[in-house]
């Protein structure tokens, strides 16, 4: 589907390049039609209307001529699709939304073996929205909430097996209230409590069996009160004050 997509991309750019009369301003350069231009590496293809890109270019390696990517104008930045592609295969690595030169919407990236590598939102060129992040084999590694470009809300991370092994909770990008990670078998492997990024209130650590294995407090992260800690049977190995 991704494949007859930017095809349909390519068709459109070439039916609008087709043809296109080429002007030139006093100083020799392209004013309005179709032009190859060259770079170190790559050379891109695509029209110019008053002096700025427009419409569809795209963009080929300047000795094996693959398509790299292909991106959208109007009027000299980027709105629209971008596509790109792997130098060495030619499967999509990635693509992205722009709307008047900002990132709006979906950018996706994929692995070798086009399984998706990550999904961003973003709004007016920041993150914005759900974020995800995927291993290689396809199972999500990463699934956490972004408002104006920091994190907010719930961010979950699991193992390749889809256990979850950690839930953490952000406000304006800063760790806010219980963050809590998890052994493999699901049991709870440490609670921890923050306020505006810095650990305080009640901290707790399990073994892998889920029995308590050291509990205190925290104030602006620094040990407080009574701490104590606990042998795999649950008995009270020590105390100590703080």
């Amino acid at each position: 589907m991704k494949r007859i997509f930017v095809i349909w991309v390519m068709l459109a750019m070439v039916v609008s390049c087709t043809n296109a009369q080429i002007k030139k301003d006093e100083n020799g350069k392209i004013k309005d039609g179709y032009s190859k231009v060259l770079n170190s590496y790559f050379y891109e293809v695509g029209r110019y209307k008053n002096g700025k890109k427009d419409g569809s270019w795209s963009r080929y390696h300047k000795t094996n001529y693959k398509l790299l990517g292909i991106e959208n104008y109007r009027n000299g930045v980027m709105d629209g699709i971008q596509v790109t592609y792997s130098t060495k295969f030619g499967d999509i690595e990635s693509y992205s939304y722009y709307v008047d030169g900002k990132k709006d919407g979906p950018t996706v990236e994929f692995y070798r073996n086009q399984r998706k590598k990550s999904v961003i939102n973003y709004a007016h060129g920041v993150i914005d929205g759900d974020v995800e992040k995927y291993y290689q084999n396809g199972s999500l590694m990463e699934k956490s909430s972004y408002k104006n470009g920091k994190k907010n809300g719930e961010s979950l991370w699991y193992a390749q097996n889809r256990k979850l092994i950690a839930k953490y909770h952000y406000v304006d990008g800063k760790f806010q209230g219980s963050n809590i990670t998890y052994f493999e078998n699901g049991n709870k492997k440490k609670i921890e409590n923050y306020k505006d990024n810095h650990l305080n209130g009640l901290y707790q650590e399990f073994y892998i069996t889920g029995r308590l294995k050291e509990s205190g407090q925290y104030k602006d992260d620094k040990k407080v009160g009574t701490w104590k800690l606990f042998k795999p049977d649950g008995s009270l190995e020590s105390e100590k004050k703080y």
